[in-house]
């Protein structure tokens, strides 16, 4: 990975990753759930050669000892032990560059499940301004929308079009489907 505006992709992939889900980061520095995702999204973790278990003890094995980030320079050695074990069949400097080329480029995949193209019902209520006929609005997409570090906190968002506010409760009961508790 020899050529700058590879490595100036690497390093925006690097950036983009470092800052999902929170809205303060600088993405100078990246936690190790963001690392984690980057693999499983870029398909550096491929479930047989590297693990998301092998991520975690990269992470831990290239960032500071009291550290709970790593910076693009860590950054940069966690996929250089990671390559080797990912592509075996290459030499330690092929296997670099397959695992840049694999991240370079690439950003977050937004999770997103579709739960209805049609109207959830009908409405009575004059008022309602969802649809002809007083229809319930479509839900369109359910995503979980982080704040907070960790997996601490963060709400289920439901996209959707049509229907007003009092329709909302409608929308509550997709919540526990969407964390598999439906």
């Amino acid at each position: 990975m020899a050529r700058s505006t590879e490595m100036a992709s690497l390093e925006e992939s690097f950036r983009k990753f470092a800052i999902y889900g929170d809205t303060k980061a600088t993405g100078q520095e990246m936690n190790g759930k963001n690392w984690a995702k980057l693999c499983k999204d870029c398909k550096v973790t491929d479930g047989k050669s590297v693990t998301s278990t092998d991520v975690d003890i990269v992470f831990s094995k290239v960032k500071g000892k009291t550290a709970r980030v790593i910076n693009y320079e860590e950054f940069k050695k966690a996929l250089e032990e990671l390559a080797p074990k990912r592509f075996k069949d290459k030499s330690k400097e092929e296997a670099y560059e397959a695992i840049c080329q694999l991240v370079a480029g690439k950003e977050p995949i937004n999770v997103g499940v579709t739960v209805s193209d049609e109207p959830l019902g009908h409405c009575e209520q004059e008022a309602c301004s969802g649809g002809e006929d007083g229809a319930l609005p479509t839900v369109q997409m359910l995503s979980w929308e982080p704040h907070g570090p960790g997996w601490a906190g963060g709400i289920w968002k439901l996209h959707r079009s049509g229907g007003h506010r009092e329709h909302s409760r409608v929308f509550r009961g997709c919540q526990g489907l969407a964390r598999g508790k439906g």
